[in-house]
């Protein structure tokens, strides 16, 4: 390996992530050519090769110099092999994961670095063949029956398998950062450990999958030999009823009937004939139990015959379930978690119907509720999304909103808030012209506009509208004494530079959006304008947690408006009122520091009204991470001479039923994260909006790394949530799908017949059904059968 090209910065140091100014040298350019006329892809296909020139054509020079140091310091032409394997089974990991081996190579000496690529690059051989083995399973002996499904296929299985693989060289990379000594043989019994465990559940599969195979053939000749026999009985039937028939056109009707069920008998013993490639799918087992099961239905046969036919079919429905386990074990490393007894089982219809709204009757007849709800401003994936590249969808938390907000008993507007989005596009692409955004973003929100329909028109949501952006912004005000909304625009983007406010309105821009003050300060044109739209509407805002940003800038606004104009105080940013403006918001400090720790008293910890006053509590006053505009210091403080008490400010608090008119519902969003091994927290359950947009071509691609339960039409919902320990899992369970699941069956007492018809069930049924899911993915199951995919099947018309 000694004549290889080595660049002179390599010689001098191990070029990881601390080397700040590689070279592009002659050097460096000539190895990867020099690695291609070699012998050591020989072995692999061309995807893989092409794969290698991909990374190495798409990343920089200092990328390149990792790259190269990894591959140069293999001691063999084998361990050069075995390296290119390891490589592109951590491609699957994404960056992150190539990082990790580049920083192991970087911190281990090259015979170690290569007795451990050399075992890994065994495992990654075995599962691509284990990958090839389970696909095959599913697509020759369960033909049209998982075929269909994105995840069951050699790529999706591949890849989760690789991911698996991967947990052991993210704890081994984790370990080494933590400054731990690394014994080298603790990771190869690991590597070794999981090649059997990856083996030994193949042969369980196959086992299975054997076992339902013959279970199947047998029932099938069950099937035919009841069929044949009721045929038969038919056919006797048909011949006593024409020897007593003395028309002869009944008679020659008769013949031909006779005829038919003769063709029916020859047809049943073709069948024998090719009854050993057929199996029974899961649903046409769990049908034939219903049936057979009906004391009304096959009467002809006796009732041992019956009942062993029975027990056959349950014993076949119990394997699916195990091989269904099993799936799960091969897609996410493990099954899916038992729900807790707290999930589903306590729960009834009754105690479902009898939970009252919670939005109070009084508040909202003066302060209508609606729902903002947010539109993604990538434009290039939405480009994609116009030309049919690829598709969106939603959050299943989604549903859960739309169904509580229904369940208020109250009309509610949902505000497709699309063109305020023309302020980050003009901030994100400075090319577009004001016009082409608008256009843009009105393209955007007619798509959204048509999530939301289809949902609405499903379920019957008849006390929801769907409210455009800008007709929102017109519609008339309740009260006449307010500002409009340029008006209220003009006062934000003032006071977005006014030292007193300035900070809180950087804050009030998403992370996601900017990081930077100065990114911020690009950014500020949509925070002024939600703060703006919220105060010229004074309605009653149901928001989350990310909108807590702005609902505290525009609580603490209408409270300094509605105070300077009871005390006939004039412009508020009038020089001369700077001092009272300043004891306004030391009263309101006191004012609310009071209030948040009597509604903290009262409510219990970890729900989603708890964790969203929490984070307005933060606006107001600051965290760790952020600056507010309210000063704790200054709390029940009193500046002398001052007219202004407390009081005042409690006493408009209080009138204007402010603490009512923020909201969070019952419902909650979350999403989570892989667990990372090494770390003892292995996963995360945190916020995220319910109104998130997933963008995909593949709906595999959704399955293995959205950090939320998307609502995909077709296949599973998701992958990555079972990658989360068993208590994890439950607490998504608690969280989310529990909320949701309670809203639904409120929800399906006024939903329209159609749907039921389309389902074949009653609530009742349903309710039951539902009750009986044993774990977390029967529970998704139920989701995406009966919530899910009727609503993306509707074909609604978009709102203009």
């Amino acid at each position: 390996m000694e004549n290889w090209p080595i660049s002179p910065d390599l010689k001098r140091e191990k070029p990881y992530m601390f080397q700040r100014r590689p070279k592009d040298t002659p050097q460096s350019r000539d190895f990867f050519g020099t690695l291609l006329s070699g012998n050591y892809f020989k072995d692999f296909p061309e995807e893989a090769r092409q794969k290698i020139l991909l990374y190495w054509r798409e990343n920089g020079v200092k990328i390149q110099l990792q790259f190269q140091y990894f591959l140069s310091q293999a001691t063999s032409p084998e361990a050069m092999r075995d390296r290119i394997q390891s490589f592109l089974s951590f491609q699957e990991g994404g960056a992150e994961m190539i990082e990790k081996i580049f920083f192991i190579v970087s911190s281990l000496d090259s015979k170690k670095s290569d007795t451990l690529f050399s075992h890994y690059a065994q495992l990654a051989h075995s599962l691509e063949e284990r990958a090839q083995k389970l696909s095959d399973i599913f697509s020759d002996t369960f033909k049209g029956i998982y075929e269909s499904s994105p995840v069951l296929n050699k790529e999706t299985i591949t890849k989760s398998l690789h991911l698996r693989a991967n947990a052991l060289f993210s704890e081994t990379a984790e370990n080494i950062r933590l400054g731990e000594t690394i014994d080298i043989s603790e990771t190869l019994q690991k590597i070794q450990e999981e090649e059997t465990a990856q083996e030994a559940l193949l042969q369980e599969i196959s086992h299975y999958v054997e076992t339902i195979r013959t279970l199947c053939i047998d029932l099938r000749k069950n099937l035919l030999e009841k069929d044949e026999l009721a045929n038969k009985k038919r056919i006797s039937l048909l011949e006593e009823e024409r020897s007593g028939q003395e028309n002869e056109e009944d008679q020659e009707f008769l013949e031909i009937e006779i005829a038919s069920a003769h063709f029916d008998d020859a047809e049943l013993a073709h069948e024998q004939d090719i009854t050993d490639a057929m199996i029974l799918s899961e649903q046409e087992i769990s049908h034939l139990i219903k049936e057979y099961s009906d004391k009304n239905l096959y009467t002809e046969i006796p009732p041992s015959q019956k009942q062993a036919l029975l027990g056959k079919l349950s014993c076949a429905k119990t394997l699916y379930q195990h091989l269904q386990r099993k799936f799960e074990d091969v897609l996410y490393g493990r099954e899916s978690a038992v729900l807790s007894q707290e999930t589903l089982k306590n729960l009834s219809l009754q105690t479902i119907d009898e939970t009252p709204p919670e939005l109070q009757k009084e508040s909202i007849q003066k302060y209508p509720p609606y729902f903002p709800v947010g539109i993604s401003a990538d434009l290039n994936q939405w480009e994609k999304v116009f030309s049919e590249e690829c598709s969106v969808a939603k959050p299943i938390e989604l549903y859960a909103y739309l169904f509580w907000l229904n369940n208020q008993e109250s009309p509610v507007e949902i505000v497709i808030c699309d063109t305020i989005q023309i302020n980050n596009y003009l901030a994100e692409y400075p090319h577009l012209t004001q016009q082409e955004s608008y256009e843009k973003a009105r393209q955007i929100g007619s798509i959204e506009a048509q999530t939301y329909r289809n949902i609405i028109d499903t379920f019957g949501l008849h006390n929801i509208s769907l409210v455009r952006y800008d007709e929102f912004l017109s519609s008339p005000h309740t009260t006449g004494e307010r500002k409009t909304f340029q008006e209220y625009k003009t006062l934000c983007e003032t006071l977005s530079q006014h030292p007193l406010f300035e900070a809180a309105f950087l804050n009030a821009v998403q992370e996601s959006r900017a990081q930077t003050p100065e990114e911020k300060k690009r950014h500020i044109g949509y925070a002024t304008e939600e703060v703006a739209w919220t105060l010229a509407k004074r309605g009653t805002k149901i928001g989350h947690i990310n909108e807590a940003r702005y609902d505290a800038l525009s609580f603490a606004l209408e409270v300094i408006e509605g105070i300077f104009q009871q005390e006939n105080k004039g412009d508020i940013l009038a020089p001369e009122n700077e001092t009272f403006l300043q004891e306004v918001l030391q009263s309101l400090g006191t004012v609310l520091a009071q209030s948040f720790s009597r509604i903290f008293a009262r409510l219990s910890k970890n729900t989603p009204q708890y964790d969203y006053l929490k984070q307005l509590e933060a606006t107001f006053f600051g965290n760790p991470k952020t600056q507010g505009f309210l000063k704790r210091s200054q709390v029940g403080k009193k500046k002398e001479g001052s007219s202004l008490t407390p009081s005042l400010v409690q006493q408009y608090v209080q009138k204007h039923k402010l603490f009512d008119r923020y909201i969070s519902p019952s419902v909650s969003s979350v999403s989570f994260g892989y667990r990372q091994a090494g770390k003892k927290e292995e996963s995360v359950v945190k916020f995220r909006e319910p109104y998130s947009t997933y963008f995909y071509d593949d709906p595999a691609h959704i399955f293995l790394h959205a950090d939320q339960i998307v609502a995909v039409p077709q296949g599973a919902l998701s992958g990555k949530i079972l990658t989360l320990p068993a208590q994890k899992q439950q607490e998504y369970a608690q969280k989310v799908i529990r909320p949701l699941i309670i809203e639904y069956f409120k929800t399906l007492k006024t939903a329209p017949e159609d749907y039921f018809l389309s389902l074949g069930k009653e609530r009742g049924a349903l309710f039951e059904e539902c009750r009986s899911s044993e774990t977390l993915t029967d529970l998704l199951s139920f989701v995406q059968k009966y919530i899910v995919r009727p609503s993306t099947n509707t074909t609604a018309d978009t709102v203009s």
